[in-house]
């Protein structure tokens, strides 16, 4: 039987399947030595999984945008390529912000 060769695996999946199976979340500066797919992977696997463990859906919105700001990505990024829904959208977007702006009062 012959097999077929594989399609590579793109670096938004390997960051996905790093994340998903990391123990904890890097530091900034760890993280910024890594293409912005595989660090936005990485945030989505991370968040998923931590999301998981929690046994709680919002920790992944929570979790995306407190390690998308920590590793420099832009909210509309996070917004469009983890393709959240409504719901956990506006989530990221109001838990971005707090952590953007820690100091300001709601």
């Amino acid at each position: 039987m012959v097999k077929k060769p594989q399609k590579p695996k793109s670096l938004l999946e390997i960051g996905f399947e790093t994340g998903a199976e990391a123990g904890e979340a890097p530091d900034a500066f760890t993280m910024s030595r890594y293409k912005p797919e595989f660090v936005l992977g990485f945030v989505s696997g991370y968040s998923t999984a931590e999301s998981v463990r929690q046994a709680n859906r919002d920790v992944a919105a929570v979790m995306a945008a407190d390690l998308g700001l920590q590793y420099g990505l832009p909210l509309d990024t996070l917004l469009r390529e983890l393709e959240f829904r409504p719901d956990l959208r506006s989530i990221v977007e109001d838990a971005y912000d707090a952590a953007a702006h820690p100091d300001s009062v709601n």
